[in-house]
């Protein structure tokens, strides 16, 4: 039971920073500009990536962490895709999006994106090999027995 309640937390602490990319076109034209963005910043990778690393550093007994990562993500993307898409629409409008990818079809637009993620990524490694016992031992304050 301790094990699949660490999954389920590192999962939710890994997709909080992240951002989602969709691998199914759309016709909605906002899901089509949100799909770009997420493809020019690799999330989908970068969030697989993120949750191997961090299952990987709390040793959960798996034999291939990035591919039982990828086969979470993938059972529960066309969920993360509705729910990233209504959660972005109340911040960004149509034409905001637009002007996003406008950005990352620029030079810097595109180093950013690169480097975003490659710096997100070591970020959350970081965090997860530095603060793991910190994190668990506050949360144990608040875990009701």
């Amino acid at each position: 039971m301790k094990i699949l309640q660490k999954l389920t937390l590192t999962l939710l602490l890994a997709l909080a920073p992240l951002c989602l990319y969709a691998q199914t076109p759309s016709s909605d034209p906002y899901v089509a500009e949100m799909n770009k963005i997420l493809q020019a910043t690799n999330s989908r990778t970068l969030m697989i990536q993120t949750i191997a690393i961090a299952w990987e550093n709390l040793n959960l007994p798996l034999t291939d962490y990035e591919t039982a990562a990828t086969a979470v993500v993938d059972e529960i993307w066309p969920d993360l895709i509705n729910l990233y898409t209504d959660e972005y629409k109340t911040f960004y409008s149509l034409e905001d999006m637009k002007a996003i990818n406008e950005f990352y079809a620029t030079p810097t637009g595109k180093k950013f994106a690169i480097y975003s993620a490659e710096m997100s990524a070591t970020i959350q490694q970081k965090i997860n090999s530095n603060y793991t016992s910190r994190i668990q031992q506050v949360l144990m304050r608040y875990i009701q027995h």
